[in-house]
């Protein structure tokens, strides 16, 4: 599901599968023993990238539904205050209703923190990726240019 968090260009699902080829191409080189350790450093780093995304992700989904939950319940409680005693009058329900959107929109903004932090560290972790990856690509340029 990538209705919280969406990069610009990309989706969650694409990083996903192209990270996804990355760690698969990873493990073939690995197998015939022809990595340096560079390219160890750069695929750890996909790696991490992958790890990242799928627990944003898991952690979007989570937010998605409790925010649906929620609403649900607050739309289920203020119908059954407004057919009970009409509007404008305050009984314990209506407070018991304010309280828990007071609640709800407290833990919203708490995961919004959560999403604004992990974005954060999401983007420090693609800089040194592709940082590695440029100094990667100018050695091998070197090597070949000699």
């Amino acid at each position: 599901m990538d209705t919280l968090y969406k990069h610009p260009y990309i989706s969650i699902s694409d990083i996903k599968r192209n990270i996804g080829k990355n760690v698969r191409h990873k493990n073939n080189v690995l197998k015939r023993g022809f990595v340096g350790k560079q390219q160890t450093q750069l695929f750890s780093h996909l790696i991490s990238i992958y790890n990242f995304v799928i627990n944003l992700e898991g952690h979007q989904e989570a937010l998605y539904e409790a925010a649906l939950q929620e609403h649900d319940a607050y739309i289920n409680y203020s119908n059954k205050v407004a057919e009970a005693n009409g509007f404008g009058t305050t009984t314990e329900e209506e407070v018991a209703v304010k309280i828990r959107v007071a609640t709800f929109h407290q833990f919203l903004n708490t995961a919004k923190l959560k999403i604004k932090t992990s974005a954060q560290t999401y983007d420090v972790i693609v800089r040194n990726f592709l940082d590695l990856l440029s100094k990667s690509m100018n050695m091998n340029l070197r090597m070949l240019s000699n």
